[in-house]
């Protein structure tokens, strides 16, 4: 999900695997009726609007996110999701930060009046992540089977495969390398530094609210089950990532 505060002058962009939906999730209360909230998947804009934290502004129709919103409350996921995939939407989730500063300045807007802010995680847990969860399993039970078998030769044949570096969350807040965002929190300190980046903008939020939505793998770690190979593998392929995030190697 993409979330533009013009009230606070905030951009969130949303990365893969990163406790993004909850980031989100939370975010929402800091929004008002003109700002850019994209739609989260069922289950969760479902748990978000019983709470009165809605999406909105990101169709080019707002009946497409009236009749979205009405599926998610109605517990018809899947069929909320096949409506929404092929509606006509002008902000979606995982934007890349280029597009949306293309899009603000489109509309006479500066992005340098924005603060772009994100949230990466270290190589080694997103990949773990990324194996076990699994998108069908979260809309039908709102939880993952979590298999550990030949998890180590899945994860070197997802690193040798030839998209593994546009799968990089490096992709989606860069531009030909260079940062496109003021602020790249990191997962594994993600409320300390939301509260950081959050209270010159909104004043100090409360983190205690802060909720955790797709829990599936945090109760693993990456140097358990990925061994030495695939673990020296990853860190070559996902160099960036490292670098720009200042994770040690």
């Amino acid at each position: 999900m993409t979330i533009i505060s013009f009230e606070h002058r905030f951009v969130f962009v949303k990365t893969r695997k990163t406790a993004s939906t909850s980031l989100e999730a939370f975010l929402r209360r800091y929004t008002v009726a003109g700002d850019v909230v994209t739609q989260l998947t069922p289950r969760d804009e479902k748990w978000c609007v019983e709470r009165g934290w809605c999406s909105c502004n990101y169709a080019a129709d707002p009946e497409v996110e009236r009749a979205y919103m009405q599926l998610c409350m109605d517990d018809c996921f899947d069929e909320a999701m096949r409506y929404i995939r092929s509606a006509k939407r002008l902000y979606v989730g995982h934007m890349p930060a280029s597009k949306i500063k293309r899009l603000l300045e489109g509309n006479g807007y500066r992005w340098e009046d924005f603060h772009f802010f994100t949230v990466e995680r270290h190589p080694y847990s997103w990949l773990l992540f990324v194996l076990l969860y699994n998108n069908s399993a979260y809309h039908e039970r709102g939880a993952c089977e979590i298999d550990l078998n030949d998890i180590n030769e899945r994860a070197r044949a997802f690193i040798e495969s030839e998209g593994f570096l546009q799968r990089l969350n490096s992709n989606l807040y860069t531009e030909e390398g260079r940062l496109l965002v003021k602020d790249v929190m990191r997962y594994e300190n993600l409320q300390e530094d939301l509260a950081r980046m959050l209270t010159p903008l909104v004043g100090t939020p409360d983190m205690s609210e802060f909720p955790f939505l797709k829990k599936n793998a945090q109760h693993l770690s990456p140097t358990d089950v990925f061994d030495v190979k695939t673990l020296e593998l990853l860190r070559r392929k996902a160099e960036p990532v490292l670098q720009l995030a200042g994770y040690e190697r």
